[in-house]
């Protein structure tokens, strides 16, 4: 199937400030797009490219003060299939984790940890905890 994507966001910007975007779709369904996957910034600003730890396609530029749009529309194909689960996986318990899986634990300032650990208590609370030691 063919899904329209895209975004129109604004912000009223006080003062200059650099702002680090992930708008994109992600490098490895980048051979699925049907058109150009591109932001587009009003006022126009000088934008710079590059790749996160995590392979995300980040932008990053300054914003100068008053309105400001981002916005993009772009087409991509997609098989319409969910992921692929592993419906047999358990939970490891933190402490037993590859020091390489942590990263993917930290808090982020864009996520208010304190009022979404409630709400993960609440619909995951619950559940049974079956556990096995972590293959390393």
């Amino acid at each position: 199937m063919i899904l329209r994507i895209g975004y129109d966001i604004r912000f009223d910007v006080p003062a200059p400030v650099t702002m680090v975007t992930l708008l994109n779709v992600h490098p490895s369904r980048a051979v699925d797009l049907l058109a150009p996957d591109e932001l587009h910034a009003e006022p126009a600003s000088q934008m710079q490219s590059f790749y996160d730890s995590f392979g995300n396609r980040c932008t990053r530029f300054v914003a100068q003060p008053g309105e400001l749009r981002l916005h993009n529309l772009t087409q991509i194909y997609d098989s319409g299939l969910g992921d692929a689960a592993n419906y047999n996986a358990r939970e490891v318990p933190v402490q037993d984790l590859p020091h390489d899986a942590l990263r993917y634990l930290y808090n982020s300032r864009y996520c208010e940890v304190d009022r979404m650990m409630a709400v993960a208590t609440q619909l995951f609370g619950g559940l049974p905890r079956v556990m096995h030691a972590c293959r390393r």
